[in-house]
């Protein structure tokens, strides 16, 4: 990486402008020292030299990315005092609206890195947070105790915040979207039973995006929701069945919108991914209570993809 990378770099990572006044490239530093010494100080690399929690799944030239710290308050003991998240921006000075990504059970996929590239080339920036990496949590999928659905929320919150504080950031356009149980913390989020959580804190996602989030527990059910929701469901889906989220959408008319593709299932937007059984994933649904089976689906995402260009056109393009 070059100096004037790392200049580049101080429009997205706090504390990275600082860094850089602090090692001029005067003197006896070599320019791969000070880049080095630069990335320390401004948190991109730890004291080892390793890099922080980055999504090398993709290259695109077009856009710029950065690891960047989402500091959490409040946390309690053993908790984490951040998270490592990946934020990504089209080029230029913006601002841009945004959206904050929310993985699966199953943690970061290939599928956050395909919508970053998505939501860059409709013009927006994206966050794609980590809420396992920092706590040593591998999956939940089939020990879901270890992290609950507020200390989630709690973090798609904080993720709002930090990318709300940014200059190149539209505070007031930043959407959430969420995959399987991301996707029902993404309902969550907007819900007038979690945003209590909230306080007086003044920023908000103006819109959340779930796929094939489970929409069938009581609470959501019940919940009332105090922001636009999409949801995309697949019709084979026997993990987060679509019948569930019909459901929903029939209690909240005008404020939920859903969209089933057919014979598509679970993870239907991880393409590269052939049809799989796990066996040995938690599922309500399931009944043995465990197995569920994903896979890929071009056709579904094709149409998914148009259905959330004109969600997203309809939010936060005004």
């Amino acid at each position: 990486m070059s100096i004037a990378a790392v200049i580049g770099l101080s429009l997205l990572v706090p504390g990275l402008a600082r860094a850089v006044r602090r090692f001029p490239p005067q003197g006896r530093r070599s320019p791969a020292g000070l880049v080095a010494a630069v990335l320390v100080v401004a948190g991109v690399l730890g004291p080892n030299g390793v890099a922080a929690a980055t999504d090398p799944a993709l290259t695109d030239p077009a856009l710029t990315d950065a690891p960047i710290r989402v500091p959490l308050t409040g946390t309690g003991t053993g908790e984490p005092d951040h998270l490592t998240a990946t934020l990504s921006k089209p080029q230029g000075a913006g601002p841009f609206p945004a959206v904050v990504l929310l993985h699966g059970c199953g943690g970061l996929r290939s599928n956050g890195a395909h919508w970053r590239a998505f939501f860059t080339r409709l013009g927006m920036a994206t966050l794609v947070l980590d809420s396992f990496t920092a706590r040593g949590i591998k999956e939940i999928c089939t020990a879901p105790g270890r992290i609950n659905g507020r200390t989630r929320v709690l973090d798609a919150y904080a993720a709002l915040d930090t990318l709300a504080a940014q200059p190149f950031i539209r505070a007031d356009r930043i959407l959430v979207m969420g995959f399987s149980h991301g996707a029902g913390i993404a309902l969550d989020a907007v819900s007038e039973r979690r945003l209590r959580l909230r306080g007086p804190a003044p920023a908000r996602f103006r819109a959340a995006m779930a796929l094939y989030p489970g929409c069938g527990s009581n609470q959501r059910l019940a919940d009332r929701y105090r922001a636009p929701v999409l949801i995309l469901s697949g019709e084979a889906d026997d993990w987060s069945p679509a019948e569930a989220c019909r459901t929903l959408e029939q209690r909240h008319p005008g404020q939920i919108s859903l969209k089933v593709y057919p014979e598509a299932l679970h993870a239907f937007d991880i393409v590269e991914r052939p049809r799989t059984v796990l066996p040995h994933v938690l599922n309500k649904n399931s009944p043995t209570g465990k197995g569920a089976t994903v896979g890929g689906n071009a056709a579904a995402l094709a149409a998914a993809q148009t259905d959330v260009t004109a969600f997203v056109t309809q939010q936060v393009m005004p």
